[in-house]
């Protein structure tokens, strides 16, 4: 699991370098971000949809149902796991059900669709809510890096396997309570991985390695209003190991995530979701040379040497910064802690809108691995 999260994270620095001899293209038809997925075991919810879209994932009335062949009547829903994108779900503004039992990590929800916007008005209408020009669709070649697009990572390939687990938490949210009545909650982030059919944190989702220690990508004073979902904005920084002894520096600046929550009994699911925030120069400097430093120990590695063809090794992180965003355009200003707009070519542009379009299904969080 870990191999796949980090070619993510590397693609979204370096997605304009490993394309930049490619032809343009966003995600094509993986990334659409229409609710008709339903057909071909990709659509509803896989045994979690229900009226109204009740797969949480994209199950979403008729057009999520399986292809035609039980539309979105009962419980059944669509085979398959996961969902499009942006199906017609359920109303942000009715409560939820109550939550069910809550376990040590619980309400929680593992992430089955991933897709950038593949234009700035997708990246409206799906409400990103960025000041980026480009609504979050600067990196939407980043899809073309992976094979099936980026939800491919978070389904189940042909041996059942799931390459990247995200699983979430909403702490604090109680049995019983609705949405109305919790108001507040934690939300926490997690890589994990699957043993059986049951799924583990990855201890590297803490501070330190540690699971007594809070963890890295967490969201206080989170909302939720009816079933809409909106957590604050935070600054996510983390380091992800390469390999030992290599870390790889990740950081989003005012990042904030956003969707219409489900409760079910085995946790909750998520449609219509939206993580975004800024990916700033520091970050990315921080990131250039976290990538230098890998590709200093591992030359022989294939990411090294795309990256090599455009940005040569021992090239200053300054000159590295610039060939990067003259592939990646900045679509944002950010000065002193705030993001702004800044029109195209004007030279105040320092910022990439990210925006990831996120949904998520119920599934209890069985406890943290012991870690490789």
């Amino acid at each position: 699991m870990r191999k796949t999260l980090e070619l993510l994270v590397i693609g979204l620095a370096v997605g304009g370098l490993t394309l930049a001899g490619c032809d343009d293209g966003g995600s094509g038809d993986d990334g659409q971000q229409g609710a008709d997925m339903g057909a071909g075991g990709q659509g509803g919810a896989g045994g979690m949809g229900g009226a109204g879209g009740a797969g949480g994932m994209g199950g979403a009335g008729g057009a999520g149902g399986a292809g035609g062949a039980g539309g979105a009547g009962g419980a059944g829903g669509a085979g398959g796991e996961g969902g499009g994108a942006g199906g017609a779900g359920g109303d942000p503004n009715a409560d939820t059900d109550p939550a069910g039992p809550v376990a040590e990590w619980g309400p929680s929800g593992r992430v089955t669709y991933l897709e950038i916007p593949e234009s700035p008005q997708a990246g409206e209408d799906a409400g990103c809510g960025l000041v980026a020009f480009n609504q979050g669709a600067s990196l939407s070649a980043l899809g073309a890096l992976v094979d099936g697009g980026l939800s491919s990572l978070v389904q189940p390939d042909e041996m059942g396997e799931i390459s990247l687990i995200l699983m979430a938490q909403l702490k604090g949210w109680e049995e019983g309570q609705t949405g109305n009545q919790v108001g507040t909650v934690t939300m926490n982030l997690f890589t994990g991985e699957a043993v059986g059919d049951e799924f583990f944190i990855d201890p590297v989702s803490f501070e330190g390695g540690d699971p007594a220690n809070n963890p890295l990508i967490s969201f206080p004073d989170t909302s939720v209003t009816g079933a809409a979902l909106l957590t604050s904005e935070q600054n996510i920084s983390l380091n992800l190991p390469l390999i030992d002894g290599i870390p790889l520096p990740l950081g989003l600046a005012d990042t904030r995530v956003k969707g219409t929550l489900q409760m079910q009994a085995n946790g909750f699911a998520s449609q219509n979701g939206v993580l975004a925030g800024y990916f700033t120069k520091p970050a990315i400097l921080d990131l250039i040379v976290g990538l230098q430093a890998f590709c200093e120990a591992n030359p022989d590695s294939s990411i090294c040497g795309t990256i090599g063809a455009v940005i040569p090794p021992g090239t200053d992180p300054e000159v590295a910064y610039g060939i990067l965003t003259a592939l990646v355009q900045p679509d944002a200003n950010y000065e002193n802690g705030q993001a702004s707009a800044c029109a195209p070519g004007s030279g105040d542009c320092n910022a990439v809108g990210v925006c990831l379009l996120v949904e998520m299904q119920a599934q209890a969080i069985a406890g943290v691995s012991a870690g490789n």
